[in-house]
């Protein structure tokens, strides 16, 4: 039987624990940071740093920053509290 002797070398998949932990934690520092930023700090392709924000880490881009997907039930009453506020602006006239 013919057997391979382990390579150095690359990993075959970029997308390892470690990776993924610390794409999350620049992110959760650094909302704004791009994939090319995020790829060139860990030596990985910048479809693989995608990759891992989309699909690992659960933020996807919007408005050149990485958001979560989901908001919180926080988030969605300063929302609706928010837009009340300018529908009251609105009908009351008092735009400037």
């Amino acid at each position: 039987m013919v057997e391979d002797k382990e390579r150095g070398g690359c990993p075959k998949s970029n997308r390892t624990e470690v990776n993924i932990a610390t794409v999350s934690d620049l992110v959760k520092s650094d909302y704004r940071i791009a994939s090319r930023m995020l790829a060139e700090s860990l030596i990985i392709s910048k479809t693989v740093s995608r990759r891992i924000l989309r699909e690992e880490v659960g933020k996807k881009k919007l408005c050149a920053r990485y958001v979560p997907r989901c908001l919180t039930p926080e988030q969605r009453e300063d929302r609706v509290t928010f837009c009340q506020v300018i529908i009251a602006t609105a009908d009351a006239d008092n735009f400037f």
